[in-house]
């Protein structure tokens, strides 16, 4: 069986070859224009790419259609080609044309023109060799698509994370794509993968610094339920007890409760605030005795 270019390097069998390039020469002359092979698999194919084509459809890919499996396609013997431009040509054209050649055309297929008086060809065991195989999709890799899929999963898209390339993938890379000035084909490559990155960095910052100001409040509600326990602790009926002690500081001699308690006052304050409040050696010292002591006190410890 022998073949014929028909369309740069799209090559049909010999015969079906001659019908669609008389074809191409009667629409022309009804219509002025020409018709055009769907390219790069619009013609015959190897079984390697009706496998790559069947896989893409299995997957949902985009841009991916019902392909036959390997083994039953006419594309595989070159008896069919895909007319890429049939709707801008005219439909009806191309069946009154095609039809007075003898050419089919799929009825579920509304591109698909086949040749059912053209040879079939056996493909050896060797050619057949490996196809059925999962085929990856042209640049890109599975770390491309198990990335990609992390980080949309972090910038809150419900997808999948397993590396398959699918139509959920593909759908939420293209959603991406547009509302960040990328070029919207679907497929997470180094731009995309950039900008993913570059998100997710600046949300791990923003969770970041929303924890710490949500510890910060439950740190400052806390210190705010606390006052009122040293409030009386410090204080005697509402008034100042300048003689009770909780605790002996640095030095010969201890210090009124009222002193410690405005120490705390400012620590508390500045907490509030969310700055640092700076104390001396001996106001420290003061204020851990302090804490011991209601530590102890609210254990019953003597």
């Amino acid at each position: 069986m022998g073949f014929i270019a028909v369309q740069g390097a799209l090559t049909l069998e010999e015969n079906t070859g001659r019908k669609f390039q008389a074809l191409r020469a009667a629409v022309l002359a009804r219509t002025g224009k020409l018709i055009l092979i769907t390219s790069p698999y619009g013609a015959f194919r190897t079984p390697a790419q009706q496998g790559y084509l069947r896989n893409g459809w299995e997957k949902d890919w985009p841009g991916f259609y019902y392909a036959a499996p390997v083994g039953e396609s006419n594309h595989e013997d070159g008896c069919a080609f895909d007319i890429n431009n049939w709707a801008a040509v005219g439909e009806q054209v191309i069946k009154e044309e095609a039809w007075k050649l003898g050419l089919v055309r799929d009825p579920s297929e509304r591109w698909h023109w086949n040749n059912p008086r053209g040879p079939k060809f056996t493909f050896s065991p060797a050619a057949l060799a490996g196809v059925g195989a999962v085929t990856p999709i042209p640049n890109i890799s599975a770390a491309d698509v198990l990335e990609a899929q992390k980080l949309l999963k972090f910038l809150g898209y419900k997808i999948a994370v397993d590396a398959d390339y699918g139509r959920g993938t593909a759908d939420a890379t293209k959603h991406w794509q547009e509302h960040h000035d990328l070029v919207p084909d679907s497929i997470p490559g180094p731009k995309t993968l950039a900008s993913l990155r570059a998100a997710a960095d600046l949300k791990k910052a923003a969770d970041a610094a929303a924890e710490a100001a949500r510890v910060a409040a439950e740190r400052a509600a806390r210190l705010a339920r606390e006052t009122p326990k040293m409030w009386d602790l410090f204080w005697d009926d509402g008034k100042p007890n300048p003689t009770g002690y909780l605790g002996t500081p640095l030095g010969t001699a201890p210090l009124p409760n009222l002193t410690v308690f405005r120490l705390f006052e400012r620590r508390i304050t500045a907490a509030r605030e969310g700055k640092t409040e700076t104390f001396n050696r001996l106001e420290i010292q003061m204020m851990n005795n302090v804490l011991d002591g209601i530590t102890r006190r609210f254990l019953g410890i003597q």
